[in-house]
């Protein structure tokens, strides 16, 4: 393939579109950019070495794996990439594809990407005319030499040289078996060797390739040569003649699938015996290659891809036409007949030859075509048709279908019911129709209702009728019966095939096929026996077998044995719709939208070449690991995606695609076609195998392909490193937390002794002997001066004092207004101690009188008392004392100022160490005390701050004592 193949594309584009020619084609499936191909010009193919089908194409390296075409990407990074027309696709040894492209670039496949291959040093004019290998080698044939090159190890080395490039340039080159390269220039062929060998030719521009152990030579068409040859010796050897190479442009030689065949503009050749047959001459083809499940694959330019499952059947041409076949029926002496959708019926030979068309002005499908050989008659719709007579008869009978009794009577079934009709047809002028007036046991019609199929059992005498109601049965002229099936509900029946013995099959809408013995259910078949489909289109039974058509493929049962035997599966495949079939001992004739086509085999076994699939890789969201040992996935992964390759040219339904997730599932969840990853939801832990297989649906072959082994981690906190530290930590945090909480009651119950004990020092304090004896020897001085009244009254609020003090010390908390009463009945009787000159106030604001929160007791009047003790007894003059309540901060908090106008806290202190010896009273340590432990213990946060009055920032000298008790909202009212 010279540089100047790109001109000869669009010349061979032009040609190959413009000229056609009749013939038997092969079936074929055709892939175009309708079906996903990229591009429909294809330059050249290829199959890898993990069975890819690889497709040069003008929009670059394309990779199909049966369902989906996938464009490989060039280097992203590469700007200097001058043409993505790729063609001469190879793979070498170390499984590297090498590709070029039209301008003189070179490519090689690398992680899936393609990439210049600039490290490949080319001379000064030489041109890059294409590629070739051997034994595993990449060669780059230029117009100057031959280059071996390494992609592992980015070497290149001349492994021949054009010693005549001035005058020739080279054209081709293949290796023998023996690794000899044979090179075919311009107007000569070497063949190198120890001298080289020079073959002398008049051919202009040969084109070689290496068949059955010769160098087969092909002449260029555009000159005149009709002959092929093969070189033997030092000279061509005549192969054969091919009448009509002149009348095309180029060739180009190919083998695959162990045969030879010559690509062209207009179809392509096969050879067969020395001789070779046009075929497809409608498609300019560049290029064929055979994948490992036997499909060959042809490209073209401008008209896409190609796939031929059998070279063995071919489409069916009658002249020129190839028309749209609905059904296929038996006829006389080993002829059948076949009806179109135009309303036509072709009488065939057994070899497909065209013998007669019968026409008719009915331009309908042809829904059915019944002969019956008793009047040498074919029943069908548009009437009937005498083949003595070669007379047509239009009576319109536009059926489904017809059954014959054997007795004269006829059973047709219509879309609007199922009706009789006797057949009284001597007179070919007479045109019948269905009237009322036609009567057999008084009963016409059989059904009111749309019929799909009909047929009558002459071993019963019963009627079988497909409606869209259900499948009904029964003897002309009585009630018919439905039939059910086993689980009670009604069978939906598309298609009736009955057996001369009385046996009844029955194709189902959705439910397979079933086998119906003396009126009951004998058997069902369906997908899970080998069915392709449940969805039964048509049965036909011929020469002790049924056929199944369905929307998958054509099943055949063995009606002695019960079993499905065997299967056409090449011939219903990718964008074919098998409508009917028929077969005689040499050949199989199918019905489809494609035409009718025919196949040289009686039964057509699978092909025992497995599709390929492999698990390639596992991704947790963050990170893709490869499957080649077993896989731990991060415990916080969201999903798991699965991808998996799958490389699969069987026809569609052939295989399904199913996963299962051990342990955790033990079924099998098919995956829909084209689907290559699978995503898992968020897994526990712990260790799974990812199962994944193709299978059949005719149930021969049902094996795992491929699996994975993987662990989901457990979380750290799961694991036993982290476990059992964690264990033992909370061991010792409840260990710390039990000492800690039995060290808070200790403490809790020691501060509660504590503030016991403090109530118990409180109460001392309040009945000191120096008050009790200040008051007694008040109230003695009242009765030694004759001043009973004033004694009694001093008494009694004296014994009123100590039984208040007596109950208030036995509460944790009292009433302010409580607290209050006792503090005035002691200012009143400390009062009496003194002469005119000791004045006291005791306020208390409306709101706290309000509130009346309650306080721990026996808190204010220590210092008052130490007030009165310690700051005015010892005061000459007047004596001021006064106690302020009121609530502060929205009521959170209660506040209590005690000022005196006294000698003040040093000379009191002075005092006391001049008179006792002691620094401070017994009280005051008691009320500390006390204090500390009741903010200890959170029954109330109390603040103390005592204040020396020393002018100029006070009026008077004295003391200020600032209380401020917090109140809990429980403890706010005292009567709430």
């Amino acid at each position: 393939m010279c540089t100047r193949f790109r001109w000869f594309l669009l010349i061979f584009l032009v040609f190959g579109n413009l000229l056609s020619a009749h013939g038997q084609n092969p079936y074929y499936v055709q892939y175009t950019s309708l079906n996903g191909l990229p591009s429909n010009h294809i330059f050249d193919l290829a199959v890898s070495s993990e069975g890819y089908l690889l497709i040069g194409t003008d929009e670059g390296l394309i990779k199909f794996d049966g369902e989906l075409f996938t464009s490989v990407p060039f280097e992203a990074e590469n700007n200097n990439i001058k043409s993505i027309s790729i063609t001469d696709l190879y793979q070498d040894h170390a499984g590297t594809v090498w590709c070029r492209n039209f301008s003189n670039q070179l490519f090689a496949v690398e992680n899936q990407i393609l990439k210049v291959q600039s490290w490949v040093i080319l001379e000064e004019n030489e041109q890059v005319e294409n590629l070739n290998e051997n034994k595993g080698n990449v060669h780059i044939i230029t117009n100057k030499r031959v280059i071996k090159v390494n992609h592992a190890t980015k070497s290149q080395s001349t492994v021949f040289r054009n010693p005549f490039y001035a005058q020739n340039s080279i054209q081709s080159v293949v290796f023998t078996r023996e690794g000899k390269l044979v090179i075919g220039l311009s107007e000569k062929i070497i063949i190198q060797g120890t001298p080289d060998v020079i073959v002398k030719t008049t051919l202009p521009k040969p084109k070689l390739v290496f068949f059955k152990g010769e160098t087969v030579v092909v002449p260029s068409g555009d000159y005149g040569i009709n002959d092929v040859f093969t070189i033997r010796g030092n000279s061509l050897n005549l192969f054969t003649t091919v009448p009509g190479f002149s009348d095309r442009y180029n060739y180009f030689p190919r083998v695959a699938g162990d045969a030879l065949w010559i690509c062209s503009n207009r179809g392509i050749w096969a050879e067969d015996n020395g001789t070779f047959k046009s075929k497809l001459p409608a498609f300019p083809v560049s290029d064929i290659v055979q994948d490992r499940q036997g499909n060959f694959w042809l490209s073209t330019l401008g008209k896409g891809l190609l796939k031929i499952p059998d070279w063995n059947i071919e489409q069916v041409q009658f002249g020129a036409e190839s028309p749209n076949i609905t059904v296929l029926s038996p006829g006389p002496e080993n002829t059948f007949f076949a009806g179109d959708t135009e309303g036509r019926i072709y009488w065939l030979n057994g070899q497909g030859e065209l013998l007669k068309t019968l026409k008719s002005d009915y331009k309908s499908p042809v829904e059915f075509i019944s002969y019956l050989k008793k009047y040498n008659r074919i029943y069908t719709a548009p009437g009937y048709y005498n083949l003595e007579t070669g007379k047509m008869f239009n009576a319109r009978l536009a059926g489904k279908n017809v059954s014959f009794d054997g007795k004269g009577n006829l059973f047709y079934a219509f879309h609007n019911g199922a009706f009789v009709i006797h057949e009284n047809l001597t007179d070919p002028a007479v045109e019948y129709t269905i009237t009322s007036d036609i009567k057999i046991k008084g009963q016409p019609t059989l059904i009111n209702t749309r019929c799909k199929d009909i047929w009558f059992d002459t071993l019963e005498n019963n009627v079988w009728i497909a409606s869209v109601d259900g499948l009904y049965f029964g003897k002309p002229g009585d009630k018919l019966t439905l039939c059910k099936d086993q689980s009670g509900k009604p069978i939906y029946p598309v298609s009736l095939a009955g057996v001369g013995n009385g046996e009844l099959f029955v194709g189902t809408i959705q439910s397979g096929v079933y086998h119906i013995k003396q009126k009951k259910i004998f058997r069902h078949y369906s997908t899970s026996d080998g069915l392709f489909s449940d969805v039964i289109r048509k049965l036909k039974i011929s020469k002790g077998e049924l056929n199944i058509i369905t929307g998958k493929g054509i099943n055949i049962l063995d009606l002695q044995s019960g079993k499905l035997v065997n299967r056409i599966n090449k011939i219903v495949s990718d964008d074919l719709e098998a409508r009917d079939i028929f077969h005689n001992d040499l050949y199989w004739f199918i019905a489809s939208g494609k035409g009718l086509l025919k196949a040289r085999f009686h039964n057509q076994e699978k092909n025992n070449v497995l599709p390929l699939l492999r698990i390639t890789d596992i991704s947790d969201g963050d990170n893709i690991f490869q499957t080649t040992e077993k896989l731990y996935i991060s415990p916080h992964a969201k999903n798991i995606s699965i991808g998996f390759e799958s490389i699969n040219f069987s026809p569609p339904g052939d295989y399904i695609t199913e996963y299962r997730l051990a342990p955790i599932s033990k079924d099998w969840t098919p995956l829909p076609v084209g689907n290559r990853k699978v995503i898992l939801p968020v897994l526990p832990a712990g260790d799974y195998t990812f199962s994944i297989r193709l299978r059949s649906t005719d149930a021969v072959y049902n094996l795992i392909v491929d699996e994975v082994e993987f662990t989901v981690n457990k979380p750290f906190w799961q694991r036993v490193y982290f476990w059992l530290p964690a264990t033992l930590l909370l061991l010792f945090l409840a260990w710390v937390l039990l000492k800690y909480n039995n060290r808070r009651i200790r403490d809790k119950q020691k501060v509660k002794e504590e503030l016991a004990t403090s109530r118990l020092k409180t109460l001392r304090a309040q009945m000191n002997p120096h008050f009790l004896y200040n008051v007694l020897n008040s109230i003695q001085g009242y009765i030694y001066g004759n001043q009973k009244a004033k004694a009694s009254e001093h008494l009694s609020k004296f014994s009123s004092l100590m039984r208040k003090i007596l109950v208030l010390s036995e509460k944790e908390r009292v009433s302010l207004s409580e607290e209050i009463d006792a503090l005035d009945l002691y200012l009143e009787l400390e009062s009496a101690r003194f002469d005119n000159d000791f004045s006291y106030s005791l306020t208390v604001s409306p709101e706290a009188r309000m509130a009346d929160p309650l306080i721990p007791p026996l808190l204010i009047q220590p210092f008052v008392e130490n007030a009165v003790k310690h700051g005015l007894l010892h005061k000459p003059g007047n004596k001021e004392l006064k106690v302020d309540v009121m609530l502060s901060e929205n009521g959170r908090f209660l506040e209590v100022v005690i000022e005196d106008n006294g000698i003040g806290r040093k000379a009191s202190e002075e005092l006391n160490r001049i008179r006792t010896a002691k620094p401070e009273s017994f009280a005051m340590k008691a009320i500390y005390s006390r204090i500390h432990l009741l903010s200890q213990s959170n029954i109330c946060q109390i603040t103390l701050n005592i204040t020396d009055k020393i002018p100029p920032a006070f009026p008077t000298f004295g003391t200020r004592v600032h209380l401020k008790f917090s109140l809990h909202d429980e403890y706010k009212n005292a009567h709430s």
